[in-house]
Order: structure tokens, then sequence, then C-alpha cells
């Protein structure tokens, strides 16, 4: 996808301050360069989901539209 792609994953639990429950999160981190264009994805989920397969949908669209947005 694009001309360079660099993708993470987050995972990890946190605590909000005067709260005695511990959430579980899932953070996925696209970065697509395309030419001189940099787009980047970040999407997050809580509570033990994880981010579904629509995440990689979003990830070729937003490829395919900063292609077209640069040429």
């Amino acid at each position: 996808i694009g001309d360079e792609t660099v993708a993470s994953e987050f995972t990890g639990k946190t605590q909000p301050e005067g709260i005695q429950i511990t959430i579980d999160f899932d953070a996925q981190i696209v970065v697509v360069r395309n030419g001189k264009g940099v787009a980047y994805l970040i999407v997050g989920a809580i509570g033990g989901a994880k981010p579904g397969p629509e995440v990689e949908e979003l990830i070729g669209l937003l490829s395919e539209r900063m292609g077209e947005a640069l040429e």
C-alpha cells in the first residue's frame, strides 16, 4: 500500500484516576507514504475488543485517495 507503509499495534491496561476499574485497550497505528504525501490512521478499542477487518479497508481507501490527490 503506497510507496511505504509502517504499522504498529499497542496493547495495555489503563486505570482512569479515581476509578477502581482497570481497562484493557488495543490501538493500531498505520502510516502510509505515497510520494511526498504522508497520512496516518489510528484505531483503538477498549474493554478487550480488537479493531476489526475494516481497518485494512480504511487503509486501502486512504492510500487510494492519497494517490488521486497527489496526481
